[in-house]
């Protein structure tokens, strides 16, 4: 399995070689980390401050509020926690 594996990154690097475009560029993996870093902001200002879920699309907003909804009733203990922002 290692083998085909390796075979495979080495055509994904070729062909980004030869169509001229960086096949290891992951703007996905940043945009995901903006995202991920806005919603836990909005997570952390929902539970402590009570603010309402605000600057996201629909479905983004629906599913935030439902976790929050769902998540209201669980103890949590401080220490897990989402990390300080």
């Amino acid at each position: 399995i290692g083998q085909l594996l390796a075979i495979y990154e080495h055509r994904v690097a070729v062909q980004g070689f030869v169509w001229g475009i960086n096949s290891f560029d992951q703007w996905g993996v940043e945009l995901g980390k903006s995202l991920a870093s806005q919603v836990r902001k909005q997570l952390h200002a929902s539970r402590k401050k009570g603010e309402s879920v605000e600057g996201f699309n629909f479905s983004t907003k629906t599913l935030i509020t439902t976790y929050l909804e769902a998540s209201a009733d669980v103890p949590s203990d401080p220490s897990t926690l989402l990390p300080k922002i």
